[in-house]
């Protein structure tokens, strides 16, 4: 028992430690995806393989602010999840540091962009497995971006081929990358984001949508009350493939940025399982099955 106490006492010292550092940045923020679900679900988030929370792209100047701040206070800050790359859309990882005694490896900070009657996350770093020319066109500029990425000789010596000729050719091919190639886009109805409520869990309070438990069905399908270790992408309504270029209007929120952390994020100790990203092929037929939005 005092070891559960233990446990509870460091995860609250860490929840109410980002919710003091959000308010400081005036950045409104949300429980979201896995947190969300287990906050809702079972009333506990204690154990979780990481953190969940969500936020708007109106504020994204305020989250880059918010996140360098964290790396001064010892937290190590990746962009676009673990690939760490150099631009910012959507997605933020942050190593939580030993001192807060978590097993919880890191918490993730979801930027959605609010695109019409929609909020939409492109997921521009996944794209999609079956259109071979966006895989490709991501893999060359991934590996052209950044020294500490080129880890593929074909691609090394790519990169100082057009380094001794003076051509930019990373800048080139992310051009191309968001104007041509498809992407898994994430993309809800604007509605169940529309309303908050304040929801208590551990006598701390955090936002969550009014709309809960239509946001829970939508993103993990209507079994959702019960857990499931396979969860994939594709159980809920919020998984499409889109072109990059289709939601142009969030190209104004996209943001070159550099944090501390210069390789990928590597540190993640957690049970290795099939990335929910990588689909089968009856999961891509099913998702083209789907109606589109437009």
């Amino acid at each position: 028992m005092a070891i559960l106490k233990d446990k509870i006492s460091s995860l609250k010292n860490f929840l109410n430690n980002i919710d003091v550092s959000f308010k400081r940045h005036k950045i409104f923020y949300w429980l979201d995806a896995g947190t969300l679900l287990k906050a809702y679900r079972d009333r506990d988030i204690l154990g979780s393989s990481d953190f969940d929370f969500g936020t708007w792209s109106t504020d994204i100047n305020r989250i880059v602010a918010f996140s360098k701040e964290l790396e001064k206070e010892g937290f190590s800050v990746f962009s676009q999840g673990n690939l760490n790359l150099p631009i910012l859309e959507d997605l933020i990882r942050v190593n939580i540091p030993k001192r807060f005694n978590l097993k919880t490896p890191h918490f993730d900070i979801y930027i959605y962009h609010k695109v019409k009657k929609f909020a939409v996350r492109r997921n521009f770093h996944k794209p999609c497995q079956h259109s071979y020319f966006s895989c490709f066109l991501f893999r060359l500029w991934f590996n052209l971006n950044f020294e500490t990425n080129c880890r593929i000789n074909f691609f090394q010596n790519l990169k100082k081929f057009f380094s001794f000729i003076n051509f930019d050719a990373a800048k080139l091919i992310e051009k191309i990358y968001f104007r041509y190639a498809s992407t898994i886009h994430f993309i809800f109805p604007a509605y169940l984001f529309q309303k908050f409520e304040k929801y208590k869990i551990y006598n701390l309070k955090f936002n969550i949508p009014t709309n809960t438990e239509f946001y829970l069905e939508y993103r993990y399908g209507k079994k959702w009350r019960k857990k499931n270790k396979n969860y994939r992408i594709c159980d809920g309504k919020m998984t499409f493939f889109y072109k990059l270029n289709f939601f142009s209007e969030i190209d104004k929120y996209r943001r070159g940025v550099r944090f501390k952390q210069k390789k990928i994020d590597l540190s993640d100790t957690r049970k290795k399982i099939t990335s929910p990203f990588i689909l089968s092929l009856q999961e891509i037929k099913t998702i083209k099955s789907k109606d589109k939005f437009y």
